[in-house]
């Protein structure tokens, strides 16, 4: 990730940035916090007794 933002031009970088705050600010819930729902997956696995 790093290289991706050191490639753009620092006029890019910086709109960039703004755009992330924006869209990060719209995700905030009335209490100030950002929730973002993980999904995760819990598997269970057993080795063959053949």
């Amino acid at each position: 990730m790093r290289r991706l933002w050191d490639r753009l031009a620092e006029q890019e970088a910086e709109e960039l940035a703004a755009e992330v705050a924006r869209r990060l600010d719209a995700l905030r819930g009335a209490d100030g916090i950002i929730t973002l729902p993980t999904p995760i997956v819990y598997m269970r696995a057993r080795a063959r007794r053949d």
